[in-house]
């Protein structure tokens, strides 16, 4: 579970850090790939750890 935590806060501070030194005409985007990095980081952490 503790794994899981790790995951999810790290992978948001890297969106955070990244919507911070983003130019403000990218932040919408920096925002969409932040979420789909987060999701798909979660998808190949279940997958990795279920599978192998």
């Amino acid at each position: 579970m503790l794994n899981w935590i790790v995951l999810v806060v790290g992978l948001a501070l890297i969106g955070l850090f990244w919507h911070f030194i983003s130019p403000e005409e990218r932040k919408k985007e920096t925002h969409i790939v932040a979420g789909v990095f987060l999701v798909l980081g979660v998808v190949v952490y279940f997958l990795q750890s279920t599978f192998v």
